[in-house]
């Protein structure tokens, strides 16, 4: 299932793309659903930076679901290649739950407009429980539409909050001497 979604910013294009590249796991404070960010690789080539990094989710989940899937279980790897000359970022997230069953990959872009910086992510969230055992046959279509439904939605908030949290970073001074002129 494919989808997109635009944010505009007023701070500047480099600023964003190398925040978000170089300092997302400091930006966790400005991130409500996210405990933490952990870089586990990071890797230059001539022309990209390659990154791996472990999400940790923070959210508030029914008892009777928290039986089956415990609260330090809601954790996904991010790997992203960012190429620096294009302003864009290919990547792709691996659950760690159900992750033979979920495929969650993408492209960012990185523009301005001389005002305003958008960053637009694009991608395909493919849900397939064909064979997990949990869900008879006779349900597995609806469950794999509703499960990626569900997915969808919590996605374009959570890359706002992504975003609105770089800016509260931005503002707070700690760009790390990025320019944000």
């Amino acid at each position: 299932m494919y989808f997109e979604h635009s944010i505009k910013t007023e701070v500047p294009v480099k600023v964003v793309y190398e925040t978000l590249r170089d300092d997302l796991a400091e930006l966790v404070d400005y991130i409500p659903n996210v405990s933490r960010i952990e870089v586990l690789e990071r890797k230059k080539t001539k022309e990209s930076i390659n990154v791996l990094n472990k999400w940790y989710g923070k959210y508030q989940i029914p008892a009777i679901v928290e039986k089956v899937i415990k609260i330090h279980e809601i954790a996904w790897f991010d790997r992203a290649q960012w190429m620096n000359d294009d302003y864009a970022c290919v990547w792709s997230i691996e659950p760690l739950i159900l992750k033979e069953y979920v495929d969650v990959h993408g492209r960012n872009t990185y523009s301005s407009d001389g005002k305003y910086s958008t960053v637009k992510i694009t991608g395909d969230i493919n849900i397939d429980l064909g064979n997990y055992p949990l869900v008879p046959s006779i349900l597995r279509k609806r469950v794999n539409n509703e499960i990626s439904r569900i997915t969808l939605a919590l996605i374009k908030p959570n890359f706002t909050k992504l975003i609105k949290g770089l800016e509260q970073y931005i503002k707070a001074g700690k760009s790390k001497g990025r320019s944000t002129r």
